[in-house]
């Protein structure tokens, strides 16, 4: 995870040292939102099979 977190880092700065930091942020926030509605989707599905 922080090996990610590195490199996420690193690709972050080098698309802002380029002019393109605004669409990497805005990728970045993307990754995110969906990593986040995968953990969402996934602990409501856990819990509607624990109530069937």
């Amino acid at each position: 995870m922080l090996v990610l977190l590195g490199i996420v880092v690193v690709a972050v700065a080098c698309a802002s040292f380029m002019g393109h930091g605004a669409a990497a942020l805005a990728v970045v926030a993307a990754a995110l939102l969906t990593v986040v509605a995968e953990e969402l989707v996934r602990t409501a599905v856990r819990a509607w099979l624990r109530t069937v």
